[in-house]
């Protein structure tokens, strides 16, 4: 079974590259298996290829990008 959350949830929301304006937060997406690769997203967008990313973003600082991935 597939869980799927949002953005704000996901592993590969970005913890770098992101922008923000009056109304929403954007950040990019780095999973290549995802339709928003390298597309900045708001927190509420959601795909397939959504990640739990409780353990942070893939590009969190100090944190090894490749353990736990799927």
């Amino acid at each position: 079974m597939l869980n799927q959350g949002n953005c704000e949830d996901c592993r590969y929301w970005s913890e770098m590259l992101a922008s923000a304006d009056a109304a929403d937060v954007s950040a990019a997406c780095l999973n290549p298996k995802s339709r928003n690769f390298k597309r900045y997203t708001v927190s509420r967008v959601t795909c397939s290829e959504w990640r739990d990313g409780s353990r942070g973003a893939i590009d969190q600082p100090g944190m090894n990008p490749y353990q736990g991935d799927d």
